[in-house]
């Protein structure tokens, strides 16, 4: 009987700091390997505003997961970026956290949800 999608976990933080796009790549592929996942494709990279002036300034990182997904966005003139993990396999919120200070900088926000 299939696990997968049974239950998930979806969790976000606020994290004072911007990276360069390398570096916010590294960090995603990181993440997952850290978390114990695995990537479905590449990520697909978004800049902002975008071509029709839209949205903020910045960049979307989204990683597709076989669990689920990471999403990475920065907010450059607010000097944060937002880090959102969702998946179906478990992991440990807490670990996350500690290597986006020790990666990034302070965590200014977090919170997130089991279904």
């Amino acid at each position: 009987m299939p696990t997968l999608g049974l239950a998930e976990k979806q969790w976000g933080w606020r994290v004072q700091g911007v990276l360069s796009l390398d570096k916010l790549l590294l960090l995603s592929m990181n993440l997952i390997e850290l978390v114990g996942m695995t990537p479905d494709g590449p990520p697909d990279v978004r800049f902002y505003p975008n071509g029709l002036n839209k949205g903020g300034h910045g960049v979307q990182v989204y990683s597709p997961l076989v669990e689920s997904w990471l999403i990475i966005s920065t907010w450059p003139q607010h000097g944060f970026m937002l880090v959102n993990l969702s998946s179906c396999k478990p992991f440990d919120p807490s670990q996350v956290a500690e290597y986006l200070q020790a990666q990034v900088g302070p965590i200014q926000a977090k919170g997130g949800f089991d279904l």
